[in-house]
């Protein structure tokens, strides 16, 4: 009985050894079950241009209007432009009949040319102690007031052309060629209207 139990814990002893070197063998090797690696589905980006856009109601309008009016009086003698073009700044618009403004600027200079002379003989007096320095200063008064009325009729003169004072689209014109314009600050006659196109403002919701 004690020969049989010696045996069965030989037995076992040697069964526990084959076993362990069984598993390190296994461990040294790799052995046991592998993990595989999952399977992935790839493809490549699409690469393209994207535009965000979107619909708005609005209206255009214009960065400058101006309504074109004379600065003098007077019939209409011609007119420069074709309706709907575009003007430059500086272009002559409309002409205004010159010849009442051409003799005023006559007048006055031959005005300015006798207060001139009579300002210098005024001069040579005083130096000789013929007149008193109140003439002279009258007459040096009135050279001045002289000059001023030749710089007005030049003035004048030059505003008889009325030119574009921005560039821009022009309208249709409202007077014809012959009819009486009304120019200066009180009730002016409306010739044309200029609106500038570049550049321009939009307006939306």
């Amino acid at each position: 009985m004690a020969r049989f139990s010696l045996f069965l814990s030989f037995a076992a002893l040697s069964l526990s050894l084959l076993l362990t070197g069984c598993f390190e063998e296994k461990a040294e090797q790799g052995g046991g079950p592998q993990m595989q690696a999952p399977k992935v589905i790839t493809s490549k980006p699409v690469v393209k241009e994207i535009i965000e856009w979107d619909e708005y109601t609005g209206r255009f309008d214009a960065v400058d209007r101006v309504d074109i009016s004379a600065r003098v009086s007077g019939y209409l003698e011609d007119i420069r432009f074709i309706d709907g073009e575009i003007v430059n700044k500086g272009d002559v618009l409309f002409v205004i009949d010159q010849r009442p403004f051409k003799i005023a600027l006559d007048r006055a200079q031959a005005q300015m040319e006798l207060a001139k002379k009579e300002l210098n003989r005024a001069r040579e007096l005083r130096a000789a102690t013929a007149i008193a320095q109140e003439q002279v200063d009258r007459r040096e008064q009135e050279f001045v007031l002289a000059k001023a009325a030749v710089d007005d009729a030049k003035l004048n003169l030059e505003f008889s052309e009325v030119k574009a004072p921005i560039t821009g689209k022009i309208s249709e014109r409202r007077v014809d060629i012959g009819n009486l314009v009304n120019g200066g600050e009180q009730s002016p006659t409306i010739l044309t209207t200029i609106v500038s196109v570049d550049p321009i403002h939009f307006y939306f919701e």
